[in-house]
């Protein structure tokens, strides 16, 4: 790409337009006033919300008066910030922000507990007597689940003002991997030297030069064993006060309390840790695969990250990126099609990268703005996944805003990696539906079975990781650092099988997994994948109304519970050919390669 280039000197063709939400600065402070009125004049509701009907109403009305306000200040400033992170003008609008924000929560604080004073009866008559009230139905109902687990007014603010503790362990955590933990300088086969963060670790292991790949992998976990007490400790402290948290709020435990928000059962988590346990055979197949197809007799653990097939050297420039994604999702019809074009012709996307910019990407955006996404394109074939994946997030999000009222116009974290990972998939199969060459089509299929084995069965094995450490302090055992490595380490040597030799530093891998510290969270990447793949698989085989089914389920919302959603796109988490059938495709895949690789081998291609 050379040399960065400053905000002004990339084209405004490439940039996202925030001139939809605020022309000037200027537009943002009259809001940014109106907002700050609005919310410090909310307290009157306290005492008059459960009066009636129509006090209630306007309790919730006047709250989404300075929402829609703070939704456009907060957007624009984050993206704003985004477009040069060392903008100073940026930093003052994103703590302004931040400030209203803080504001914002000490002033709304009684609704909840307000609303729970009143049996659902009365609050079920008034929705009756005002049918403007009877929209909020379902937002009532989710509040009222919560009931059961609302502890007394002094208790939930002692736990809203120790909201910050709660987060101890994970920022400790932060710290310590991202800041204070430094490693030795390693070598490669020549004796040259290479720096080793957590960063580059990943380059390292995809590197041709095995020595290489070996000091990578030693240097770095002989470095976490130094720490290991110490992570061990927070680890525990994390398992500790999820469960205690748990308990305090009357959960059947930190697993129960982590699904509750989504409406999600147990029998989910481990209806998914079953069915892949169930069929680890088939990850053991492909691993047996890649040590054939690389020719490496002692297969070891850090080897397992190097491709398959050579890299592919393609160019896709963002305009042969934008063609690329037409034509892949252009099975999802006219509709999506057109929804597409208004990403592209209303400058959704901020293309490029420049000095300053955040990296990475996101979607991002409100009710009230367009949702825009934040990309540094680098005209290669990851970028053009990265944009497809962006895509899926802001038409979901398009679809979400057009077809719900405000109260319903998002979605939850549980289906939000469904809709981008259907475009991902489906981008992945029309390249390899598509390709012209075994070279091709072998890269493509490579990046399939890269993907699954990273999101379903490694944060399975980590949903399942997570499940046994809580499961045996729950039986009063002591999370030590040898108790929790050597579980580690049973599950390792469990999926991945007989053909990979497993060093054994490989069983402090789990203190390098931050998701550890923010529970029961890693198994939503798994099952996200298999409802895609399942969506995916009806779409592609021509099943009937499947595409109206998905497009139906992107409208959705949050006018019902996210298992419920999915089920109108024909996904129903509660039975395991959901979860066998993103494992069949990968089967498939592997066999595929097989047949194709051994032909390219014959051919030269």
């Amino acid at each position: 790409m050379g040399k960065l280039k400053t905000r002004s000197e990339v084209k405004e063709e490439h940039k996202w337009d925030l001139s939809t939400i605020y022309e000037s600065i200027e537009e943002f402070e009259v809001d940014y006033k109106k907002c700050e009125k609005l919310v410090k004049s909310f307290l009157v509701h306290n005492e008059t919300m459960l009066n009636s009907s129509k006090d209630l109403l306007a309790m919730i009305k006047d709250k989404e008066e300075f929402e829609e306000l703070y939704c456009k200040i907060a957007v624009y400033a984050h993206l704003k910030l985004s477009e040069n992170l060392g903008d100073n003008a940026s930093i003052e609008l994103s703590g302004k922000v931040d400030n209203l924000a803080d504001i914002i929560g000490k002033n709304t604080y009684f609704i909840v507990p307000n609303l729970l004073k009143l049996e659902f009866d009365t609050l079920d008559k008034w929705m009756i007597d005002n049918e403007n009230l009877a929209l909020y139905r379902r937002m009532f109902e989710e509040t009222f689940r919560y009931k059961p687990h609302h502890l007394s007014e002094t208790e939930e603010k002692l736990i809203s003002d120790l909201g910050k503790a709660f987060d101890g362990s994970a920022n400790l955590y932060d710290t310590l991997s991202d800041s204070d933990m430094k490693f030795p300088m390693i070598k490669d086969s020549k004796g040259k030297k290479h720096e080793l963060t957590d960063t580059t670790f990943r380059m390292h292991l995809i590197s041709n030069d095995r020595i290489l790949r070996k000091n990578a992998f030693e240097t770095l976990y002989n470095t976490y064993k130094q720490f290991g007490n110490t992570y061990a400790e927070m680890q525990r402290n994390t398992v500790n006060l999820n469960s205690a948290f748990a308990k305090v709020m009357k959960y059947n435990g930190a697993l129960e309390s982590s699904l509750f928000e989504d409406e999600v059962p147990m029998s989910i988590y481990d209806n998914l840790i079953k069915v892949v346990n169930d069929n680890l055979d088939v990850m053991h197949k492909y691993y047996k695969m890649e040590k054939e197809v690389l020719g490496i007799s002692d297969f070891t653990w850090y080897d397992t990250y190097l491709d398959l097939v050579k890299k592919d050297k393609t160019r896709y420039p963002f305009s042969k990126g934008k063609e690329l994604t037409i034509k892949s999702l252009s099975v999802l019809g006219s509709e999506y099609r057109e929804i597409l074009d208004k990403a592209f012709n209303e400058h959704w996307v901020d293309v490029y990268p420049n000095v300053g910019k955040a990296g990475g990407a996101f979607s991002g955006g409100s009710y009230y703005t367009k949702p825009f996404i934040l990309h540094n394109y680098q005209d290669d074939l990851r970028s053009v996944e990265t944009l497809v994946h962006e895509l899926g997030h802001s038409i979901h999000s398009y679809y979400t805003r057009n077809n719900n009222p405000y109260v319903y116009g998002d979605y939850t974290i549980f289906v939000a990696e469904v809709a981008s990972t259907v475009n991902e998939l489906l981008l992945i199969k029309y390249l390899i539906n598509n390709a012209t060459k075994r070279s091709e089509k072998l890269n493509y299929l490579n990046r399939f079975m890269e993907l699954v084995k990273a999101t379903i069965f490694r944060q399975t094995m980590f949903a399942e990781f997570e499940k046994i450490i809580y499961e045996l302090n729950e039986k009063d055992e002591i999370l030590t650092l040898d108790l929790i490595s050597d579980e580690y380490y049973k599950l390792v040597k469990k999926y991945f099988g007989d053909d990979v030799i497993l060093p054994e530093n490989i069983k402090y891998e789990w203190m390098r997994i931050s998701h550890f510290h923010r529970s029961f969270y890693v198994y939503k990447y798994a099952t996200g994948l298999s409802a895609a793949c399942y969506i995916v698989n009806d779409i592609l085989s021509g099943k009937e109304n499947a595409v109206e089914n998905y497009i139906e389920f992107l409208k959705t919302g949050s006018r019902m519970a996210p298992l419920e959603e999915l089920k109108i796109a024909g996904v129903d988490l509660n039975k395991k050919e959901v979860i066998k059938n993103a494992i069949n495709m990968f089967n498939d895949s592997i066999d595929e390669f097989r047949k194709t690789y051994d032909e390219y081998i014959r051919s030269g291609d």
